[in-house]
């Protein structure tokens, strides 16, 4: 699309632009410093995010898909977050590439994550599980994920007093 074309072109040198009078307007340019839009700037963002991550083929597509996601997380959104990590999950697990493999991984991190903010510590340990299962050797966020998950396990201890998830808090520190 033309905007989106025109929002790269003038960007990479730092100019914004906007568009004045529809169809026979004008086209102001000004410094990207000095006219911040950044409603239009996200808008466009995430319809480029989603256009790239609708390519179930594609490295770049998984990375796509998790920025959308964490956008959600990031806002609070944490069952809009749940369920994009998910989707990712569900559309690249078992492509070969490490690329891949690793936006995956991190998408079932940001799942426990998700849960654990949402207040679903239980929940949480069950997807930091997957997570330590499915490591490799030198799995980049292994022990922070032990950490969040013996994090999640004292808060259900705590949230169902149940001694066994206090046990098992201790085993994953």
């Amino acid at each position: 699309p033309w905007a989106e074309a025109l929002d790269r072109l003038f960007g990479q040198v730092g100019i914004a632009w906007r568009d004045e009078g529809g169809a026979v307007g004008k086209l102001v340019l000004a410094d990207a410093e000095l006219m911040p839009d950044k409603p239009r700037r996200d808008e466009r963002a995430i319809s480029a995010l989603t256009r790239a991550a609708n390519d179930v083929d594609s490295p770049l597509a998984c990375a796509a898909a998790f920025r959308l996601a964490q956008r959600e997380a990031e806002a609070g959104n944490h069952l809009a977050a749940i369920r994009r990590y998910s989707q990712l999950v569900g559309d690249f697990d078992g492509k070969s590439d490490a690329v891949t493999r690793g936006w995956v991984m991190r998408a079932i991190r940001a799942i426990g994550d998700s849960m654990a903010e949402a207040g679903q510590p239980k929940e949480a340990m069950a997807v930091y599980r997957t997570f330590i299962n499915r490591a490799e050797e030198g799995e980049r966020d292994l022990a922070l994920v032990y950490l969040a998950a013996g994090k999640a396990a004292l808060a259900w201890s705590r949230q169902a007093s149940d001694s066994a998830a206090g046990d098992e808090a201790g085993t994953l520190l």
